[in-house]
């Protein structure tokens, strides 16, 4: 069974090539993408992916609250913050809110979709 992903950035260019890129991946299906936090909550409620992977910095809604909310309600999907941002506050913030990884922007795809196959 593929994991069914639901990609959340607001850089529209980004959420197409790496949307590109995790297509041609075996075992994986792109199901969707928006541009922030709350589309994202509204899409997983509606979709249920199997994995997010969520930007941390978004307009309406960022990442951690984000995360937060689809896990109270889908506690069974697998949240990946994908960020540019350095580790810090708000890595640990997505973490404790249950994000189950923190892949930087700058890391390979291989690193992404090791993260997204994890158990």
């Amino acid at each position: 069974m593929p994991i069914r992903v639901l990609l959340v950035d607001d850089n529209r260019v980004l959420r197409a090539r790496l949307g590109a890129a995790l297509t041609m991946i075996d075992g994986i299906t792109v199901i969707g993408s928006c541009a922030d936090g709350d589309e994202a909550v509204w899409l997983v409620a509606r979709s249920r992916p199997d994995a997010v992977v969520m930007d941390l910095s978004m307009p309406r809604m960022d990442g951690v609250e984000a995360t937060r909310r689809i896990l109270a309600d889908t506690p069974d999907t697998r949240v990946v913050i994908f960020t540019a941002a350095a580790a810090g506050q708000r890595t640990l913030d997505a973490l404790a809110a249950g994000a189950a990884a923190c892949i930087f922007k700058d890391a390979t795809i291989d690193d992404l979709i090791a993260a997204l196959r994890a158990e």
